[in-house]
């Protein structure tokens, strides 16, 4: 039988447990359905575009699957809950390898 790691052991292999901290949501916004494409020669960041989408009220699940349609095919469709402000979110996510464009 083997034995069970105890908890030095795995934090010597593996190093302490790392905490995120949840994205500080916006308070107010309007909802919108965007069209996400990513931009042609450029890195692409999905990590840092569904922490985005998150801050506006998007589930982390329909972040994940809306940041995997746009890695597979280059474009997803995303009902975002709040957007206080289109230009910013587009800005941020022109950063990260990703054109908004209003659905």
């Amino acid at each position: 039988m083997a034995k069970a790691a105890s908890r030095s052991t795995l934090t010597a292999a593996l190093g302490h447990r790392v905490r995120i901290r949840p994205p500080a949501l916006v308070r107010q916004g309007t909802a919108e359905t965007l069209r996400l494409e990513r931009l042609s020669g450029g890195g692409l960041d999905t990590v840092a575009a569904a922490r985005a989408l998150v801050r506006r009220h998007l589930p982390i699940g329909a972040a994940h699957r809306a940041m995997t349609r746009l890695f597979d095919t280059g474009e997803a469709v995303v009902d975002v809950p709040k957007i206080e402000d289109i230009g910013r979110l587009t800005s941020e996510l022109n950063a990260v390898g990703i054109d908004v464009l209003p659905s």
